[in-house]
């Protein structure tokens, strides 16, 4: 992943930070398509804000595809599966277990 994108409000009634990561090819490995099980156009936004005394994290994923385009048919059938999973069941946990990790 690749952090894309930082912004900050900082206002005198609210505090925020966005950043939106996207899955990028892994350093060193030669490919030119991400090894993530998501595709390239697929984004992840986190925020965290504080608005008088209330605290809010949010996470937001757009356009959340698998990534098909895997050089083995092995490979497009693990990110295939993965990805439906991550995308219905497995990334709600996760990002549910930053969400908390980050109000703490």
């Amino acid at each position: 992943m690749v952090i894309e994108e930082v912004r900050k409000e900082d206002s005198a009634n609210v505090q925020s930070i966005a950043l939106r990561v996207r899955p990028v090819p892994a350093p060193g490995s030669g490919n030119e398509k991400p090894t993530h099980f998501y595709d390239g156009e697929s984004t992840s936004t986190f925020t965290l804000s504080r608005e008088s005394t209330t605290v809010t994290v949010a996470i937001y994923d757009r356009n959340i595809s698998p990534n098909t385009e895997a050089d083995s048919l092995i490979d497009k059938v693990r990110n295939a599966i993965t990805g439906l999973f991550g995308e219905k069941v497995f990334s709600g946990i996760q990002w549910q277990a930053l969400a908390d990790g980050l109000l703490k």
